[in-house]
């Protein structure tokens, strides 16, 4: 898939995520928070330029998932800790979030 199109759906998985979430569906929106993160490339340049769209996404998910009612187990932890790095990165490298 090229970049436009990852950026594409990634983007439409976001929206419906936040959509799902200010309506109160965690599962829903903690499975298209996942769906826009994998979206995401794994190429290490093109996930620099999207990187703060996927703090917001990581941080997202993990309060999804503590709404939900898991107990914040390694995966949620992690989830929390990547978006506290991207986050510090972006503003270390003078990007406004």
């Amino acid at each position: 898939m090229r970049l436009s199109q990852r950026a594409k759906v990634l983007q439409q998985k976001r929206d419906e995520g936040t959509s799902l979430f200010r309506r109160g569906d965690w599962r829903g929106a903690h499975g298209a928070y996942t769906e826009a993160l994998e979206a995401s490339s794994s190429d290490e340049a093109e996930a620099a330029a999207m990187g703060a769209v996927r703090a917001k996404l990581f941080l997202n998910r993990a309060i999804a998932a503590a709404k939900v009612g898991h107990l914040l187990g390694h995966e949620e932890i992690a989830n929390f800790n990547l978006s506290i790095c991207l986050t510090m990165i972006l503003i270390e490298g003078g990007i406004q979030l």
